[in-house]
């Protein structure tokens, strides 16, 4: 099955919630799609988490940092190799629910005018315990005038098309080590 989406994943030292990211993205309902993993020289445990996930699912592709890049270079190797007409961002840390890219990619081939979707969110503990959740602007206007002081997109829970409107994919401005995503949007 050919990938229609690359979900791009970076991870630096992510030990504690690898595991529980990796796995709610493998049980998703829409499941054409690579998993693009860039470990950027972690020293805990992550890499040994990639191999084992890698080993069991042949939609998992690895880039291993030999040093620490950081995570706007990182990303930007992920997207270079991703083939998929849409790009998922999630951070290690993150848990997506079993229907998300689904609905995402639903959403965006019916709205061929629309670039990029993304989601409200829920904070949770250690434990799992909801603790708080933020809601997303859903109109042009309130995304554009939102834009305007803060990033309104939360950057793990977006879905956007690979390719520009010249036929390039989109990149991340190395120039920013944070706040890559809004510099993006």
């Amino acid at each position: 099955m050919e990938a229609v989406v690359s979900i791009v994943l970076s991870v630096y030292n992510g030990e504690a919630f690898l595991a529980d990211a990796l796995e709610s993205l493998l049980v998703q309902s829409y499941d054409a799609f690579e998993l693009i993993i860039v470990d950027d020289a972690s020293s805990d445990h992550s890499p040994g988490i990639i191999r084992e996930f890698a080993a069991r699912d042949s939609r998992i592709q690895v880039i291993q940092n030999t040093a620490n890049l950081g995570l706007t270079v990182s990303l930007n190797k992920g997207l270079k190799q991703a083939q998929g007409k849409w790009i998922v961002r999630q951070d290690a840390d993150d848990l997506s629910r079993p229907d998300r890219i689904e609905k995402q990619v639903s959403f965006l081939e019916a709205h061929p005018d629309i670039v990029m979707v993304g989601a409200c969110y829920e904070s949770i503990d250690e434990s799992g315990n909801k603790l708080t959740t933020r809601k997303i602007p859903l109109s042009d206007e309130e995304i554009r005038w939102e834009m305007l002081f803060q990033n309104p997109f939360i950057h793990s829970a977006v879905c956007f098309r690979r390719l520009n409107p010249e036929g390039n994919p989109y990149l991340y401005d190395e120039s920013f080590s944070c706040s890559q995503d809004y510099r993006l949007w």
